[in-house]
């Protein structure tokens, strides 16, 4: 058991520490289950971080005891969206894009797409093709990954015209449907009419004012080794890929990786949701606005979701966060998150100002279990007097 010194103690916050305790029992117990390799976890009240700590190993590797630290880097996935919205929402308070305009004005290539907003795209709810995982392989959905790589393996490099040739899965503003090409086409947006290649738009616009100075996308990471070598092991395996061009990895290093291709650690993490909790300010620095943070984090849209099973119950979503909280967690009303590709979680509690971040590498990199990605935010806010 790994545990950082913190500034702030659980007490000093309102924060009963003995639920840090049942945390750790609970990441023991499917550790020793065999279901994950560990776990790191940070939490933070009013902008205060009180815990920081990880039990367990970050390799998925037998033969390698590297043991997994809060400060440990790994990719974040699709928490990677939450940043992406935001990098957007900078600009609509900048005065540069509104919400409510057509993802039309900005790509020449959706000309025959059906018409959509911005503010429906960010919601998932703009009709762009959605992940093929998300749907059952009978139900025949294109994968419009497939379609992109196909483009880059034959030297072209029209990814998104490529993606969009799959059409739209829905009409918009009719169905949820989770989509990572709707975050990339965000990401394009904000290069296309920022004048600034997106990843590095949300390094200098939201990581940097943040303080998050373990974070940033792959070009960043690879160029600074007393960063690169905390990364997880796993992540060392894409290191290799990205390093070749000739790989498939390499020749997607055009194409905005900001539907999860951001790296953290759960340290980091808790400082950009501190950030959104606290009206858009860390450290007596402004970094968002508060009127744009309520837009933000408040529901746009509670429209039907089929993804994944589901029989087509209402995911209430914001412009970016996620909003679908039900019987599953214990939380005030208007909590908002994000999770990362089942191993990883971020999610903020405006009413308590508390953020909590974990992450739960499996075992296996194919594996998946709810468990360790959902009940860990119980005992987490269970915590508070």
């Amino acid at each position: 058991m790994i545990r950082l010194e913190t500034p702030h103690t659980p007490e000093s916050v309102g924060y009963d520490s003995s639920r840090l305790e049942t945390l750790h029992g609970f990441f023991q117990k499917l550790m020793d289950r065999g279901l994950l390799r560990g776990a790191s976890y940070a939490a933070a009240r009013d902008g205060k971080l009180f815990a920081a700590g990880a039990l367990g190993r970050q390799s998925f590797r037998d033969e390698d005891q590297t043991p997994l630290r809060p400060d440990t880097i790994f990719r974040i996935a699709s928490i990677t969206k939450l940043f992406t919205a935001a990098a957007v929402m900078t600009l609509v308070e900048d005065g540069i894009i509104r919400l409510d305009e057509s993802m039309r004005l900005y790509f020449p290539e959706m000309a025959e797409f059906p018409w959509n907003t911005i503010a429906q795209v960010i919601s998932h709810t703009g009709g762009i093709p959605a992940d093929p995982e998300s749907y059952l392989p009978e139900e025949g959905k294109v994968n419009v990954f497939e379609l992109i790589e196909k483009e880059l393996e034959s030297g072209g490099g029209d990814w998104i015209s490529a993606a969009l040739s799959a059409g739209a899965w829905s009409e918009p503003g009719t169905r949820w449907e989770y989509s990572s090409l709707s975050f990339m086409l965000l990401g394009e947006l904000v290069t296309r009419v920022s004048g600034m290649d997106v990843h590095r738009y949300i390094e200098e616009r939201l990581l940097a004012p943040c303080g998050m100075n373990d974070s940033g996308f792959w070009s960043t990471i690879k160029k600074h080794p007393e960063i690169k070598s905390r990364l997880s092991v796993w992540d060392q395996e894409m290191e290799d890929s990205l390093n070749n061009p000739d790989k498939p990895e390499g020749r997607w290093a055009n194409v905005p990786a900001t539907g999860g291709g951001l790296y953290s650690t759960v340290t980091d993490m808790v400082r950009f949701g501190s950030m959104l909790v606290n009206g858009g300010r860390i450290d007596g620095r402004r970094v968002m606005g508060r009127k744009t943070i309520e837009k933000m984090t408040s529901v746009h849209s509670e429209l039907p979701c089929y993804c994944w099973g589901m029989p087509g119950v209402p995911r209430p979503y914001g412009l970016g966060p996620d909003m679908h909280l039900g019987d599953m967690f214990l939380c005030s009303r208007g909590t908002f998150y994000h999770e990362g590709w089942g191993w990883s979680r971020l999610s903020m509690d405006p009413k308590e100002k508390l953020v909590t971040a974990y992450f739960t590498p499996f075992v296996k990199p194919d594996q998946w279990d709810p468990l360790p990605v959902y009940n860990p935010q119980a005992i987490l806010n269970s915590g508070l007097i």
